[in-house]
């Protein structure tokens, strides 16, 4: 399961809906990145990634991926296992 803090939930909506505004259908897709995870910009999940809808928001996240997602220095996400 792929839960998102308060502040990471933020960083996503504002990613969103920045991406919103240029007229783009991205979505950000959270995934594996070196020892931790990273977000990015798709049109389209990736194959195995799950579909996540939380409140107002949708966004995609690697399939292997498992626990909280939050936010650290200059919004970079982090993964705290559960």
């Amino acid at each position: 399961m792929i839960e998102l803090t308060p502040r990471a939930l933020e960083v996503v909506r504002a990613a969103t809906q920045a991406a919103r505004r240029f007229g783009s259908d991205a979505f950000v897709r959270v995934g594996r990145a070196g020892g931790g995870v990273a977000f990015e910009l798709t049109e389209e999940a990736a194959e195995g990634d799950r579909v996540i809808e939380s409140e107002d928001l949708k966004f995609f996240a690697q399939g292997d991926l498992e626990g909280t997602i939050d936010v650290g220095e200059h919004n970079a996400p982090l993964l705290l296992p559960d």
